[in-house]
C-alpha cells in the first residue's frame, strides 16, 4: 500500500531510526489490513478501539500500534478520531534499569566458567551501559573506530548528522583488554542482534536472576544519566531521540529515592527556619 509506504518516509524523514519507523508503520498497515481500510475516510473510533482491544503480543506492541496511528492522523489532517492512551507495561513486564551493583557484579562474575569468550561479552555488555547506543549501531561497529578513540561518531540513517558517543574510561579500558586479545578481527564483536540478546540475556538471568536485555541496558544509561544531573535535553540528543518525550518514556522513577528526595528537602527546610 502506497500510503503506509509514504507514512514510513515520513517518520524516517522526522528522524525515526528504521526500526522504529517499522514498527509504527506495520502497526498501522496491520490496522488497515484488519479492517480492510482503503480511504483515510474509512478510519473510525469505533474501528480503532476495536482493533486496540484485540491486539495480541503485549503492552508494546499494543502502544507502538496507538502511537504510530497518532502519528499518522497528524501527518494526513485525520480528524475527529479519538485513540486511547499508550500505558505503561505491567509491571512483570518493566524494563527495571539495572543499579551500578549489578553491573559491577556481572564484570566480576563473568568468566571462562561463563562461557569461551568473556572478555568479548563484558566489553559488549559495557558498551550497552556506558554509552545506551542501540544493537543495530553496536552491531555496525568496526574494530577501526574505536581503538585509541575517545569519541565515536555514529550515523542513525542516510542523511542525517552523525551523532557523537564518549567512550569514557571504564570502557576504553576494557574495550582495550578485549581487543588485545583478539587482534586479528575487523568487526568489533562480529554478532547480529540476535546473538547480542542470547548473551545478554544469559548473563542477566544466569548472574543476576532477573530479565535482561540490550534495550534495559540503554534504559539504564538515560535513567543513570538524569539520575545524575544531565539535562534531558542533552540526553536526548546523546541516544539519538527524535523527541525529549521518547526520551522521557524512558526515564524510570525510583519510589525510594523520590522518597528520600522529600524527606531530605522538607527536613533541611524545617531546620533551617524552624518550621515547614
Amino acid at each position: 500500500m502506497e500510503l503506509i509506504q509514504d507514512f514510513k518516509n515520513r517518520l524516517l524523514a522526522n528522524s525515526l531510526t528504521e526500526n522504529t519507523a517499522k514498527s509504527y508503520s506495520v502497526g498501522v498497515k496491520m490496522f488497515f489490513d484488519a479492517h480492510n481500510i482503503q480511504t483515510l475516510q474509512d478510519i473510525t473510533t469505533e474501528k480503532v478501539m476495536e482493533y486496540s482491544a484485540k491486539i495480541q503480543g503485549g503492552q508494546a506492541k499494543r502502544n507502538a500500534f496507538l502511537i504510530g496511528l497518532r502519528r499518522f492522523c497528524e501527518y494526513y489532517n485525520v480528524q475527529g478520531i479519538q485513540i486511547p492512551k499508550s500505558r505503561e507495561a505491567k509491571v512483570q513486564n518493566e524494563r527495571i534499569p539495572l543499579v551500578k551493583a549489578e553491573f559491577d557484579t556481572l564484570m566480576k562474575r563473568i568468566d571462562y566458567d561463563f562461557c569461551e569468550e568473556p572478555l568479548k561479552i563484558k566489553a559488549l555488555i559495557a558498551m550497552f551501559y556506558y554509552t545506551g547506543m542501540r544493537e543495530s549501531e553496536i552491531e555496525k561497529l568496526k574494530r577501526e573506530d574505536v581503538i585509541n578513540q575517545v569519541r565515536i561518531n555514529i550515523m542513525q540513517k542516510k542523511g542525517t548528522k552523525p551523532r557523537l558517543v564518549s567512550l569514557i574510561k571504564p570502557l576504553r579500558d576494557i574495550l582495550s583488554r578485549f581487543l588485545a586479545c583478539d587482534p586479528e578481527s575487523k568487526n568489533l564483536f562480529g554478532m547480529g542482534s540476535t546473538q547480542m540478546r542470547f548473551w545478554v540475556a544469559k548473563a542477566g538471568k544466569d548472574i543476576l536472576g532477573k530479565k535482561l536485555f540490550p534495550h534495559i541496558l540503554r534504559h539504564t544509561f538515560i535513567t543513570r544519566c538524569h539520575r545524575l544531573g544531565m539535562d534531558i535535553k542533552s540526553i536526548q540528543i546523546a541516544v539519538g531521540h527524535s523527541s525529549l518525550e521518547m526520551t522521557e518514556r524512558y526515564l524510570k522513577v525510583d519510589p525510594n529515592r523520590v522518597a528520600n528526595e522529600v524527606e531530605n528537602v522538607l527536613e533541611s527546610a524545617e531546620a533551617e527556619s524552624g518550621e515547614i
